[in-house]
């Protein structure tokens, strides 16, 4: 809280439904609903930033269309729209935050393999790492997947490691 300086600190408890689902965080992601979503090891939570009351999306958690995996590398609130872009290795994710239901954006033609590692620039495109197609970029706004800049570089397809954009 930047008023009085103080922490609040969130920590998993398997007990406790309104705990983190997993200590392992791996991306936070401050939305215009005032939530804070946060990207684990285990699925992804949000955070109400006024009451701290926290969901969890984890596989197993819902009847809806779920996670494909619980490992979050990545979380992005899409401009105009109520969703997220959730990475995870094994595929991207469009998240509807109105109705909590997950539907997996890679088409066949897109099929990307396993996602090693992403970044977000400062102009918004999401640079994916994938062991089956090099370096590509997702834009935020429309969902497109597109070669990157940096495929002409010396990245051998099927190489596994980070890129760092």
């Amino acid at each position: 809280n930047p008023l009085d300086e103080s922490f609040t600190r969130l920590v998993s408890e398997e007990s406790n439904n309104n705990s983190l689902s997993d200590n392992s965080i791996k991306n936070l992601c401050l939305g215009k609903d005032n939530r804070i979503w946060v990207g684990t090891a285990r699925g992804l939570n949000s955070v109400d930033v006024q009451t701290l009351a926290v969901h969890r999306y984890f596989i197993g958690s819902s009847e809806k269309p779920e996670i494909i995996t619980n490992e979050i590398y990545l979380v992005v609130e899409r401009p105009k729209v109520e969703k997220l872009w959730v990475l995870t290795p094994l595929g991207i994710l469009s998240f509807d935050k109105k109705s909590a239901v997950f539907s997996k954006m890679n088409r066949p033609d897109q099929e990307l393999g396993k996602i090693n590692s992403c970044t977000v620039d400062n102009a918004g495109q999401i640079y994916i790492n994938t062991n089956l197609k090099g370096i590509k970029v997702l834009n935020i706004e429309t969902g497109e997947i597109r070669e990157s800049p940096l495929e002409g570089l010396n990245y051998k397809k099927g190489e596994i490691g980070r890129a760092h954009v």
